[in-house]
């Protein structure tokens, strides 16, 4: 190693210690002070806890792209927020832009530097300390909507997690993308259209009225129950098994397309071997076609 290298080294280490010391004595003094340096902890359980009013901002779309954590939608809300539990200052970036209320992972540290026009700023490397102390924490996001918010969009990805949607009468899209996690959907009723994706997980229905469904999963259980897509369904799985519980008896008006190569088919309480199609429209945008390729299907 060249002797320069090791200068910069040396120096480079001194500063992070440095660094380390401020960090320490500034917590000090500002504890000494009843200084709040980070986000307050709000509950018995030490869960930090943020939240955001977006109501009167006229947000139509709310995109979340995180990592590890749990989102819940909720309608029928007294007021329009979204509620950050365990996501410490510094390690995430909320922004309101263009109708649009966005949530990210922070994932680089560099990004707690920025180049404006007053020069070079530094925006705290104590958050990245503080972080470490809810790093075994579960993260949850609280989206809540009232009954006239103007959000007409949720689209949510996740690498690891849950995705929860309920109480919502109104007309909203809905996109999910998940890796790894489950889905539950209850009493939902909208005009537009419900898309998902997943990697491995679950898919779990009650009182779910949409315009058309689209889903497909890599490995997952899919439950649909009292569930009614006025449009259409699709449905197409690499692995696990479908039932579906429509809300009306019959599936009159439709094509019915259902197919189950290595496993079975059951249509109304009657084995009908490992694929079934019938058609009773004109009209192919009327389809509903439930598709597995190692796995049931049942419509019951």
């Amino acid at each position: 190693m060249r002797a320069t290298s090791v200068i910069f080294l040396i120096v480079a280490v001194v500063l992070v210690l440095v660094g380390i010391v401020t960090c320490t004595v500034g917590a000090t003094l500002a504890e000494e002070q009843g200084i709040e340096l980070f986000d307050t902890v709000s509950d018995a359980d030490n869960n930090l806890i943020y939240t955001y009013n977006y109501a009167g901002e006229g947000i139509k779309k709310i995109a979340v792209n995180i990592g590890d954590a749990d989102v819940n939608v909720y309608g029928g809300s007294d007021a329009d927020y979204i509620e950050l539990i365990n996501f410490p200052q510094g390690v995430y970036d909320l922004s309101a832009t263009n109708l649009t209320l966005s949530l990210v992972d922070n994932s680089s540290l560099l990004k707690i530097f920025s180049l404006g026009q007053n020069g070079f700023n530094f925006h705290g490397f104590r958050h990245f300390f503080h972080s470490l102390d809810f790093s075994d924490k579960t993260r949850t996001v609280n989206i809540y909507l009232t009954e006239d918010s103007a959000v007409t969009l949720l689209d949510i990805a996740l690498e690891t997690g849950n995705l929860t949607v309920q109480n919502i009468d109104r007309p909203f899209d809905l996109y999910g993308k998940l890796e790894t996690g489950d889905v539950v959907l209850e009493n939902i009723s909208t005009t537009s259209d419900i898309k998902l994706t997943l990697g491995t997980g679950s898919v779990k229905t009650e009182d779910v009225l949409c315009r058309a469904l689209k889903l497909e999963a890599a490995s997952a259980e899919v439950d649909l129950d009292t569930f009614c897509a006025e449009q259409s369904m699709e449905v197409k799985l690499t692995e696990g098994s479908v039932s579906f519980f429509p809300s009306r008896r019959e599936l009159n008006g439709y094509r019915v397309k259902l197919d189950a190569p290595a496993g079975r088919v059951s249509y109304f309480g009657e084995s009908v071997g490992s694929s079934y199609a019938v058609d009773s429209t004109e009209d192919e945008t009327r389809t509903f076609h439930l598709e597995t390729k190692n796995g049931n299907i049942t419509v019951e």
